[in-house]
């Protein structure tokens, strides 16, 4: 399961030969990362649409697209803002955000 962002078009798009109101979704890969001490991880950014439904969200697709990458946990990891390269300083945890506006997180467990 990954952590996923939602916001509710008003636009029809097709759904496996349905029409439906678009929805668009974002999310963080991984959506939980557990590194050691001095070891990295560099998370992907991804945003989509697929159709909304008695059974979720389905027929999604999604594209990587660069992302500002922030944390508030500096003593726990360093963040590179532009690659998103996220590297364990202490023993803890941490989020890391694409942007401030997502709502959405990737967790770090620093181990």
């Amino acid at each position: 399961m990954h952590a996923v962002g939602v916001a509710l078009g008003v636009l029809g798009m097709s759904c496996g030969g349905k029409v439906c109101a678009g929805v668009g979704v974002e999310r963080i890969l991984p959506e939980v990362a557990t590194i050691v001490v001095g070891q990295q991880v560099t998370p992907v950014f991804q945003t989509g649409g697929g159709c909304a439904g008695s059974n979720g969200i389905t027929d999604a697709e999604y594209h990587t697209v660069p992302a500002r990458w922030t944390t508030a946990d500096t003593g726990v990891v360093s963040v590179d803002s532009l690659t998103g390269l996220i590297f364990g300083r202490k023993v803890g945890d941490a989020r890391v955000s694409p942007r401030a506006a997502t709502g959405i997180v990737l967790t770090v467990h620093v181990r």
